[in-house]
């Protein structure tokens, strides 16, 4: 998948592509959330531009952490061009999250996503397991019968033309809330390459960089990262922006979901204003658990 986005920044920008490891395609038996440290899929990526060794980075924007590494840019960021929400994908015989039998094994990495299924089907009792590998080993570890269903993002789905193939269920992307700046793609390059800056700022869609910032800003104000369950939806109306986000405690039955809406041009101030509504109704006491000391 990072290649076939890589190629997809590369149809509009040129170039010649180099592929770099991450210390998160390398782990393979962690949960994301287990792992020690943030971003765990662009570390090396990083390295490779301070270091001189490659210009431009694309980046998956969920994966990185919201505080920039210093001596780099996150130069444009494209225009959505796939659905942001989540999937839900099957064996034969099964078409939906309701038809699944109570206990069925659902594979998952993310605990955002875990969190979200068990309070929106309670009654199920779903038995929620890590499964880690790229997107092809996770559907053939599907159809082998080592899950019921798995969990993952459209957006993989789609940039790699499987929607017409897979048998899944799109969930509405208002009622389980994606990732912060899940589907959004980041090029990234040194800060003192102005001239390089500039071209690649041509790419720059500002409606989604507004969107994605505001949800970034949510989740950076409530400390945490994508590892953690915190959720988002975003959606720009005229020049207002409209921002939901919602927190689940990591075992119990419980969430806060706010919503707020504002001046589009005012989209990180409005993350930082949705988290405090949810600080004070006690969301950082429900990510308490999770969240790893400064």
């Amino acid at each position: 998948l990072a290649m076939v986005q890589t190629r997809y920044v590369q149809s509009m920008i040129g170039g010649e592509i180099v592929g770099v490891s991450s210390y998160g395609d390398q782990n393979l038996t962690a949960p994301l959330y287990e792992m020690k440290g943030i971003g765990v899929f662009v570390k090396m990526l990083e390295v490779e531009l301070l270091e001189s060794r490659a210009q431009v980075a694309v980046h998956s924007l969920k994966d990185m952490p919201t505080n920039t590494q210093e001596g780099l840019s996150i130069a444009a960021v494209p225009k959505f061009n796939v659905p942001r929400g989540d999937v839900a994908v099957f064996r034969e015989g099964t078409s939906n999250l309701e038809d699944l039998a109570e206990g069925s094994k659902i594979g998952t990495s993310s605990l955002r996503r875990s969190r979200l299924i068990a309070c929106a089907f309670p009654h199920k009792n779903f038995e929620f397991s890590n499964i880690r590998g790229n997107l092809n080993t996770r559907v053939r570890k599907l159809e082998n019968g080592d899950y019921d269903c798995i969990l993952l993002a459209a957006a993989g789905i789609h940039r790699l033309n499987w929607h017409e193939t897979l048998n899944m269920q799109y969930l509405g992307e208002e009622e389980f809330l994606y990732a912060p700046g899940q589907a959004a793609l980041a090029i990234q390059c040194r800060e003192d390459n102005l001239a390089l800056r500039e071209f690649l700022s041509s790419f720059e869609d500002y409606e989604t960089r507004q969107r994605v910032e505001a949800e970034r800003k949510f989740m950076q104000d409530l400390e945490g990262g994508c590892k953690l369950p915190i959720g988002v939806f975003t959606e720009v109306r005229g020049s207002e922006l409209r921002l939901i986000g919602q927190v689940w405690h990591p075992t119990e039955n419980l969430s806060i979901r706010e919503e707020i809406t504002g001046n589009l041009e005012q989209a990180q101030e409005l993350g930082v204003r949705l988290s405090e509504v949810v600080k004070a109704k006690g969301g950082l006491e429900i990510l308490h658990s999770l969240i790893e000391p400064k």
